[in-house]
């Protein structure tokens, strides 16, 4: 999303922070969007008294914030500066897990010990949550992965049924 919010706040450049731009930061705090910025880019919006302020701000999905640069163009003579959000797109090979391909036989898993383990696992990894939401998933997710693999059989459940 790209947009002239009108949203003040002392994370994009303001000296003070308005309702516009108190729910931007709600905004950014509660979902899955990234804010770019740098406090080295220029200004977006020149004022007729000389002021410059950053009004304009490219609002991205975390999944492809690393992959996409903000641009922001010369001033065409309305005082404002476009800005424009080049996304790279990359093709990557889609690589299957080995593991999802393999069946587990749930009915004969050692819960107890499942339990046990992950807990422990988990206590180990001393997540950060301070650390980006993805990375705290790819942690537990990792984790759970493993304590499948020890305490889970693999082998399809004899005449199971899915319906």
């Amino acid at each position: 999303m790209i947009g002239d919010f009108n949203a003040h706040s002392s994370k994009w450049g303001y000296k003070d922070t308005n309702t516009a731009g108190k729910e931007m930061e709600n905004l950014l705090n509660t979902s899955v969007l990234e804010l770019l910025y740098n406090d080295t880019d220029p200004s977006t919006y020149l004022h007729f008294n000389e002021t410059q302020t950053t009004p304009d701000l490219l609002l991205v999905s975390s999944d492809i914030s690393a992959n996409t640069k903000r641009i922001i163009l010369d001033d065409p003579g309305s005082g404002n500066r476009p800005v424009i959000a080049k996304i790279t797109l990359t093709h990557q090979k889609r690589i299957l897990d080995p593991y999802m391909r393999t069946s587990l036989n749930f009915k004969k898993a050692n819960w107890g010990s499942f339990t046990d383990m992950l807990e422990r696992n988990l206590h180990e990894e001393r997540i950060g949550f301070s650390q980006h939401p993805d990375k705290i998933g790819k942690i537990i997710t990792s984790s759970i992965i493993n304590c499948a693999k020890t305490c889970i059989p693999r082998g399809r459940v004899k005449r199971y049924k899915f319906f």
